[in-house]
C-alpha cells in the first residue's frame, strides 16, 4: 500500500513560563492512500497539533514530515504555503466562513489562490461542488442564513474547490448536532470510497467507525493502532462494540 504521509521521529515542542512543554514526542507514522483515516485520543493528547503539522500548517520541532514524497521541512514558508494550496484542503469544528459572503462566493474565494485556473472555471467548479454536496440551492446564501450542517458542507466545498490530494478535518462534527454530524459522516465516507484521502481528528466514537483505520494518540505518542474492514451499515453495531471495547484497553 502507498503511503501518501511519512513522519520520521515527529517532535514538537512550546515554551511555557519558561519551561518547554513537548507536545508530541518522535512519532514515525505512515498515512496510506485509499484509506479513511482517523486519530483518537484523550483531550490534550496533541492530536489537533499533529494534524497541524501533517497538513503543514504548523511546523516541526525537530523530525520530519513528507506529503506525496514532498519534504516540507526543506520548504520556505512560500512554498510551503502553494504546496499546502495545491496538495491539501482542511476542515474545521468552527466552519470560519466569511459572514459577509455568500456560500458561493467563500467556496471561490479559496479557488481563486489556485494559478492558471480563471475566475470563470472557478465558478464553475464550485458549482459543480454544490451540487455534489447536495446544497446548490443555497449558493447564494449568507452563513447566518444556513444552518451548522449546511455551513459545513460549504467549508467542506471549500476545502475540495482545488481538488486536494489529501482532506484534513479536525473535529468535523464538533460543534453539530447529531442528525447534522451523521449527514456530514456519510458525505464523508462517501468521498472516501470515490477516491478522496482524508484524515480526521475526533472523539465522536460514531466518526471513527466509518475509518479504515485508527491510531491512538496519547501523551504525544501513538499507543494504539485499529484497522477495520470496510464499513458497512448493517454491522454498525458490532463494529462499536468492537471500537468501544478498544479504546477501552487504551484507557479511553
Amino acid at each position: 500500500m502507498k503511503s501518501i504521509i511519512e513522519t520520521s521521529n515527529l517532535c514538537k515542542s512550546y515554551a511555557s513560563e519558561g519551561q518547554q512543554m513537548h507536545i508530541l514526542k518522535n512519532i514515525d507514522l505512515k498515512i496510506y492512500e485509499g484509506q479513511f483515516t482517523v486519530i483518537m485520543g484523550p483531550s490534550g493528547s496533541g492530536k489537533s497539533t499533529l494534524l497541524y503539522m501533517l497538513s503543514g500548517m504548523d511546523s516541526v520541532t525537530s523530525g520530519t514530515v513528507s506529503i506525496c514524497g514532498e519534504l516540507l521541512r526543506k520548504q520556505n514558508d512560500k512554498e510551503t504555503a502553494r504546496f499546502r494550496q495545491e496538495t491539501t484542503g482542511l476542515i474545521f469544528q468552527q466552519m470560519n466562513l466569511l459572514s459577509h459572503m455568500t456560500c458561493l462566493e467563500n467556496i471561490c474565494t479559496a479557488g481563486y489562490l489556485k494559478k492558471g485556473r480563471s475566475r470563470r472555471k472557478t465558478h464553475e467548479e464550485a458549482r459543480d461542488l454544490l451540487e455534489r454536496i447536495g446544497i446548490p440551492e443555497l449558493s447564494g446564501r449568507l452563513p447566518s442564513q444556513m444552518s451548522g450542517g449546511q455551513q459545513q458542507r460549504c467549508a467542506i466545498a471549500r476545502a475540495l474547490i482545488n481538488h486536494p490530494k489529501i482532506l484534513f478535518a479536525d473535529e468535523p462534527t464538533g460543534s453539530l448536532n447529531s442528525s447534522s454530524g451523521k449527514e456530514i459522516l456519510e458525505l464523508l465516507y462517501s468521498m472516501s470510497r470515490t477516491g478522496q484521502d482524508i484524515l480526521i481528528v475526533t472523539h465522536d466514537i460514531k466518526a471513527a467507525l466509518m475509518a479504515d483505520r485508527i491510531l491512538y494518540l496519547k501523551d504525544g505518542k501513538i499507543e494504539g493502532e485499529l484497522n477495520l474492514a470496510p464499513y458497512e451499515e448493517k454491522s454498525a453495531a458490532a463494529r462499536e462494540k468492537q471500537l468501544i471495547g478498544w479504546l477501552s484497553g487504551m484507557g479511553w
